[in-house]
């Protein structure tokens, strides 16, 4: 089963590997989508920008869990909200 989800946020790895970022490029389903990722290194500290649309999501919150778990001892900082966009707040329209 698959949902749409918008995944916004921020994570910096200390001595990133080139499996840690396919690490979280496969935990948070990058590609084939809708997205915005910019990954940039400085000091020894990776740092991935992202904002995803996803609409044929399996990300939750035991996914992000699982990501986070699996590079605490690399983490230095970071920051990822996850929206589920199966209803709408609000629709607006005009009719002439």
């Amino acid at each position: 089963m698959s949902w749409e989800t918008l995944v916004v946020g921020t994570i910096s790895i200390k001595n990133a590997t080139d499996e840690d970022i396919i690490l979280v490029q496969d935990y948070l389903e990058f590609g084939n989508k809708c997205e915005k990722v910019d990954v940039k290194a400085e000091n020894g500290i990776t740092t991935i920008d992202f904002t995803s649309v996803n609409w044929a999501s399996h990300i939750d919150e035991d996914k992000i869990n699982e990501l986070i778990d699996k590079l605490k001892d690399k983490l230095t900082d970071y920051a990822i909200t996850l929206y589920y966009l199966d209803e709408y707040a609000e629709n607006w329209s005009k009719k002439s």
